[in-house]
């Protein structure tokens, strides 16, 4: 507590150096603009703030900050509090202690990490047996009902092979983990003592392992290489034994959200994350300033104009949602549990990497555009002069605007794409396009207005081919970027 209270005031004091002068905050002038954002960005993005990782005392410091810009602003706190901006939610997350996690066949013991890893529905236990093979063709167990039954499972290791063809929508991939774990749960029922899962090769290989699952099994589930895989083959009456030992942890995050009550019946929500991924593992701070401090200062910006404004057009939510960089974590926790009643939201407007124009031909990434009917003729109707506006149907499972999209919200989302610094310790404020971002944000201020004026907006579903090729279009830009072509 002691410590934030020195970083409360020494940020206080540090304030009037990064804005040049304290009527900034009274001016909407480009420049004066500009200054804002550089600030936020600086503080955002700087050492003290190790990275912004979602539950570490830099994303908390992170949210202090922002917090009190949005009372600066004249926000209202929508948080947990009559008097503060955070929403807090918690996760139960399993840690694990590496050197009890162990895994071997009779002389071969294999690498944490390198040839077995734990997964999420993992539970305790040190077991040993010998290793029945299963390839399981279909997850969705329609038409394999027959898998394991008839087999003495008692006192075995299952070995199951995932398919390597899935469908790829988030939709049909729950689907298929929930089977998973449904058929998990038979074999352990039926008497196995471990379960063990293998296929890199698999669209479900990621969502399978991330460690977001609470609920877990009776009996270690661990996933291995093709290497250990092709090992254990070799010596089928070897014994193999798993030793998992897990302590799960609570951890808290917040969400920090303020509200401007201009008593009309629809809100705008404006939204973007404010957490990153922290320090690498050789120590280096990953800055996140155009991930996402480029799109939490747009936030920050956006409230403060809207605060000063007489229009009174629209009431205005503005969230920064904590843990996206673990799975959308913030904004699925508040579409789940809302401060206000979602069916009075007239669209969602987000904000995830908007610091570097130029780095691709002038472009900017305008997603969603699918999820209403308006957004063509929005889009039309707002002219860009300073940029190419590139135009995206889908509504995808990789930004914050997502789980208002599946709650029928129409969602407008910018973003200037995946640069080559995305996600490296090289992503710091100086690479940031500051007079892009002002242009940004005076183009966002046009659409927002425009589409506050239409009386209601239509949701639609975007359609299974426009949302494959959007699918399509971002695996290209992330490997071009990843692999530099």
């Amino acid at each position: 507590m002691r410590f934030y209270i020195l970083f409360l005031i020494l940020l206080i004091l540090l304030i009037p150096v990064f804005s040049k002068a304290q009527d900034c905050r009274f001016s909407f002038s480009d420049s004066v603009t500009e200054c804002r954002i550089r600030k936020d960005i600086a503080i955002l993005a700087s050492d003290s703030f190790m990275g912004r990782r979602s539950g570490t005392r830099g994303e908390r410091m992170a949210s202090e900050y922002i917090s009190m810009q949005f009372r600066q602003a004249g926000l209202i706190p929508i948080g947990s509090g009559a008097d503060s901006f955070l929403q807090p939610f918690q996760l139960r997350l399993p840690g694990y202690v590496a050197p009890w996690i162990m895994c071997s066949t009779d002389d071969r013991i294999f690498k944490y990490r390198e040839d077995f890893g734990i997964t999420a529905f993992s539970g305790n236990g040190s077991v040993a047996g010998k290793v029945l093979d299963l390839d399981i063709a279909d997850l969705s167990c329609e038409g394999r009902e027959d898998v394991g039954e008839g087999i003495d499972l008692k006192g075995k290791i299952v070995l199951i092979g995932l398919p390597e063809h899935s469908s790829p929508s988030p939709e049909n991939q729950t689907r298929d983990i929930r089977n998973l774990r449904k058929r998990m749960e038979t074999f352990c029922s039926g008497g196995a003592v471990a379960i063990m899962l293998w296929n890199t090769g698999s669209p479900l290989y990621r969502k399978v392992f991330e460690y977001s699952c609470i609920d877990t099994l009776s009996c270690p589930v661990i996933f291995i290489s093709k290497k250990a895989v092709n090992y254990i083959h070799k010596k089928p009456d070897a014994i193999t034994r798993i030793t998992v030992t897990l302590a799960h942890s609570v951890s808290t995050y917040y969400n920090v959200a303020g509200y401007i009550d201009n008593g009309v019946p629809s809100t705008v929500v404006f939204g973007a994350h404010y957490d990153h991924l922290g320090k690498t593992r050789e120590g280096k701070i990953n800055y996140g300033a155009d991930d996402n401090a480029s799109g939490t200062a747009m936030v920050m910006e956006l409230s403060r104009y809207l605060a000063s404004d007489s229009s009174k057009q629209s009431n205005y939510l503005f969230i920064a949602f904590s843990a996206e960089e673990e799975g959308l974590l913030g904004s699925k926790y508040f579409c789940t549990d809302p401060d206000l009643d979602l069916g009075s939201v007239k669209f969602m407007f987000n904000f995830d990497m908007v610091g570097r124009l130029g780095w691709n031909e002038n472009e900017v990434i305008a997603e969603g555009v699918g999820s209403s009917s308006y957004w063509k003729h929005l889009y039309k109707n707002i002219p860009h002069p300073d940029f190419r506006l590139k135009k995206v149907q889908g509504a995808l499972p990789f930004s914050d605007e997502y789980y208002f999209y599946t709650h029928h919200i129409p969602v407008l989302y910018l973003t200037t794409g995946l640069p080559p610094q995305y996600h490296t310790p090289e992503d710091v404020p100086a690479r940031v396009n500051y007079k892009g971002m002002v242009d940004i944000l005076s183009y966002s201020k046009k659409l927002s207005a425009m589409a506050e004026k239409q009386e209601k907006i239509p949701w639609k579903k975007v359609s299974g081919l426009n949302t494959a090729l959007s699918y399509l279009g971002f695996a290209i830009e992330f490997l071009g970027n990843y692999f530099g072509y």
